[in-house]
């Protein structure tokens, strides 16, 4: 059998644990080891809380603007005006001709956002989701493109535009 003499370094109330339980161990040492692990409980729940607040959303409120390079190799100037509101993202996209579509589903969560446009081109309903990583005045991610026979995706890097002061 185990001798809880051989660990003086050991408080008495562990080395009292080490050996076989008996009934009046448990029923002494019980309390303490829940006290333990409710105390551990609650200072992993405060620490994820912590982390939780330290994770700070970007602001992307403003006027985004990008290219897309079309067939032919030509490229095509888009845009959206972005309005937060907490982690809810709203605005306009901004597509060939400067056609307007809504922007659904925005949100921003950190430093990620993503927004989905739904377009009508030529009869054809194609579905826009953008998923990015905001940086200062920057966005890099993807852009994808859904109708009801495909989809593709391709990079997207967007740069906010400089708000000049009103007179």
């Amino acid at each position: 059998m185990f001798n809880s003499a051989d660990l003086p370094c050991v408080p008495s109330c562990l080395r009292a644990c080490l050996q076989f339980p008996t009934w009046s161990t448990m029923r002494l040492y019980t309390p303490l080891y829940l006290r333990i692990a409710i105390i551990a409980l609650i200072c992993v729940s405060a620490r994820a809380a912590d982390d939780k607040k330290d994770e700070k959303t970007v602001a992307v409120t403003g006027t985004w603007k990008w290219t897309l390079q079309i067939q032919g190799g030509d490229e095509l100037a888009l845009s959206a005006k972005l309005k937060q509101d907490g982690d809810k993202v709203t605005g306009t996209y901004y597509g060939r001709n400067n056609t307007e579509s809504e922007i659904k589903e925005g949100k921003v969560k950190g430093n990620e956002l993503s927004f989905k446009v739904v377009r009508d081109i030529n009869g054809a309903q194609i579905t826009l989701t953008f998923n990015g990583k905001v940086d200062g005045d920057s966005i890099t991610g993807t852009m994808e493109f859904k109708n009801e026979d495909q989809s593709n995706s391709m990079e997207w890097k967007a740069k906010r535009e400089k708000e000049t002061p009103k007179k």
